[in-house]
């Protein structure tokens, strides 16, 4: 069985809706509708493969959307959103970091953008959950040494070409290459 999803919908705290709304007005997400169709196979296979290998349901299932990236990316222990899509004429990238105990109200954190819209190649571009741990930044020699990353981070793949994986480090937001 082979669920196919076209269009996407993240159900999001009001909370988290208003601080969209703040800094990024009618903000709506990248849908499937909208990418190439051999990354939506692409992805669609690797969300199969993940579950074959004994991968959790809900990470593998996290591949469908491809706009959207739930995780705890702050390490507070509270589930966090990161996103890609247009508001207006503007397209973003964005961790939404969930309200906490060390936080008031959820925050808002640009990965990319806002830029206008029509400079986002959005059907080649996807989101991807990576889980805290060891990763091996990309060199031409790999030789480079994994570091650990201290939180859930996510994946900015630009299908075919390359990869970079945005995390937060202390509050600053940090990026390695991962693949090219």
């Amino acid at each position: 069985m082979r669920l196919e999803l076209q269009e996407l919908t993240l159900h999001i705290s009001p909370e988290i809706k208003k601080t969209l709304d703040d800094r990024l007005p009618g903000f709506a997400l990248v849908q499937r509708s909208a990418y190439e169709p051999n990354l939506v196979r692409w992805a669609d296979e690797c969300a199969d493969d993940s579950r074959e290998i004994g991968e959790a349901a809900p990470d593998s299932l996290g591949r469908y959307a491809l706009s959207a990236a739930v995780g705890d990316f702050d390490g507070d222990s509270t589930r966090d959103v990161a996103m890609m899509g247009v508001s207006r004429d503007s397209s973003a990238t964005v961790f939404v970091l969930s309200r906490s105990r060390a936080r008031e109200r959820p925050q808002l954190i640009f990965i990319k953008g806002p830029r206008p819209a029509d400079h986002l190649n959005r059907e080649w571009i996807y989101l991807n959950l990576v889980h805290a741990g060891p990763i091996r930044p990309f060199d031409e020699d790999g030789k480079s040494e994994p570091f650990k990353i201290p939180a859930d981070s996510v994946e900015v793949g630009y299908f075919e070409k390359g990869a970079e994986v945005f995390f937060l480090d202390q509050g600053l937001l940090r990026s390695v290459m991962t693949s090219d």
